[in-house]
């Protein structure tokens, strides 16, 4: 261990460019939420149907082996674990979503499915513990322990995983092309937890 390197509490984030091919998920399958007032950037155009996945079984299965791999290596968290709600975002130009996280669930997670380019705008991620901090000190250097926004570049196929907790964002789309992506939350199933915060989600399938 180098000196004086000790890395706790940590936000677990993973990332891997998928080898399979994901061309199947299509964004003309389903009807997104427009509006027309040129004033509003800040808008969440999103599909309309959030389970999106359930029309793309193989695509599903796909991410949850993923993210069962993800667990496995990283978090070596018990149980089991499947994807609640899932829809497909849409950034036209010069509009972008607000800063926020995701209720309801453990881990959330993006899947860049279409084409992109450099100038594709980022997946801004926040440092939770920066609310923490009593004081403003600029970083020498941003690092993944450091940082307080951490920007991620599309590329296509890459699959993201972090705790829903996390405060993100996608900025604003400056290009002509349209900036697409899949959501999706991940949940835990059957029995979790232990004592008075014991839970099982076959309680409530009668």
């Amino acid at each position: 261990m180098k000196q004086f390197e000790l890395m706790m509490f940590a936000s677990v984030m993973g990332a891997v460019v998928l080898d399979e091919d994901t061309s199947e998920i299509n964004p003309d399958d389903f009807d997104f939420f427009e509006h027309n007032n040129p004033d509003i950037l800040d808008v969440n155009v999103s599909s309309l149907d959030k389970r999106v996945l359930e029309k793309y079984p193989n695509i599903k299965k796909l991410i949850i082996e993923k993210f069962y791999q993800f667990n496995e290596q990283l978090l070596k968290k018990c149980g089991d674990f499947d994807i609640s709600t899932s829809w497909i975002t849409k950034l036209k130009k010069g509009t972008r979503t607000v800063v926020h996280d995701h209720r309801n669930c453990f881990y959330s997670g993006l899947l860049y499915f279409s084409d992109y380019t450099d100038e594709t705008s980022t997946l801004s991620l926040r440092n939770p513990l920066s609310q923490l901090e009593k004081f403003y000190i600029e970083n020498e250097e941003d690092t993944p322990i450091n940082f307080q926004e951490w920007a991620i570049q599309p590329q296509k196929n890459l699959l993201i995983f972090f705790p829903s907790y996390i405060m993100h964002k996608p900025n604003e789309n400056t290009t002509d092309d349209i900036r697409y992506s899949l959501a999706f939350n991940f949940v835990p199933t059957g029995f979790y937890g232990g004592g008075d915060s014991s839970n099982n989600t076959s309680w409530y399938n009668k």
